[in-house]
């Protein structure tokens, strides 16, 4: 669940192929993108304590996701980046990923979680320890607004993925 979405359901909706192992689901939706939840039911390793209240439920069954073809990253919550293809191609973990958004020129507070990035890191997001607010910084307009909930930013997705199709 992701902020009362169930984001299992909601990728299955909008697939053509489902594929399940005991490490993840592929999701192959009908442009020939994939997207992938990381389960966490194997994973032995101690996850990084997730701070913001609408992923709690999303990291008590994954330990990472990404959506059509890494155009959407949710960082994994464990000690080492996670590969979720045989690609190489790695998820970072939510350290990684606070430091990758410093790199990026975002000012992140030392109790700030950087727990998802879109579009080759153009958009950040984040969430503040004891704060139920997400924030979205903007990589180019180097500025940071504050977003109701993530469930928007999967349709907002998902309706470029239809407007491309359409072209």
């Amino acid at each position: 669940m992701i902020d009362g979405l169930d984001i299992d359901e909601w990728l299955s909706d909008r697939s053509v192929k489902i594929e399940r192992d005991d490490r993840r689901i592929i999701f192959t939706h009908f442009t020939g993108e994939c997207s992938i939840l990381a389960l966490r039911s194997l994973d032995a390793t101690s996850p990084t304590v997730v701070v913001c209240d609408q992923l709690k439920a999303f990291y008590t069954k994954y330990t990472g996701a990404m959506f059509g073809d890494y155009h959407i990253i949710i960082g994994a919550d464990r000690p080492h980046s996670l590969c979720l293809e045989g690609d190489g191609i790695e998820l970072p973990t939510l350290d990684e990923m606070k430091k990758q958004a410093a790199c990026l020129g975002m000012n992140v507070e030392q109790n700030e979680q950087v727990f998802m990035a879109e579009a080759a890191w153009m958009f950040v997001y984040s969430a503040v320890a004891e704060q139920d607010v997400i924030s979205r910084y903007d990589r180019d307009f180097r500025r940071r607004l504050t977003i109701k909930s993530l469930d928007a930013v999967l349709e907002n997705w998902w309706n470029i993925v239809l407007e491309d199709k359409l072209e």
